[in-house]
């Protein structure tokens, strides 16, 4: 199964986006977050394995899922 990398942006002063990975469908698979300072993606639910990770991890340990690259989320240009 594919899945789309999606991110929706948070307040300026929080130092990460929020990360959702969704079906073609748009359903929520799983969820991390992108660092502002270094632009990294982290997995804290996997959406293949759906098991939680560390918050520092850029890879599943479970499963080895390595997110996408990042679709902005168009419908949410700011944090509302």
């Amino acid at each position: 199964m594919k899945f789309k990398t999606v991110m929706y942006p948070t307040p300026e002063d929080h130092d990460s986006n929020d990360i959702r990975w969704e079906t073609e469908d748009g359903r929520v698979q799983g969820y991390g977050y992108q660092s502002k300072e270094d632009g990294k993606i982290h997995v804290r639910r996997c959406p293949r394995c759906h098991n939680e990770n560390y918050m520092s991890q850029e890879v599943c340990i479970s499963c080895g899922f390595e997110p996408n690259p990042v679709e902005k989320n168009e419908n949410l240009s700011k944090f509302e």
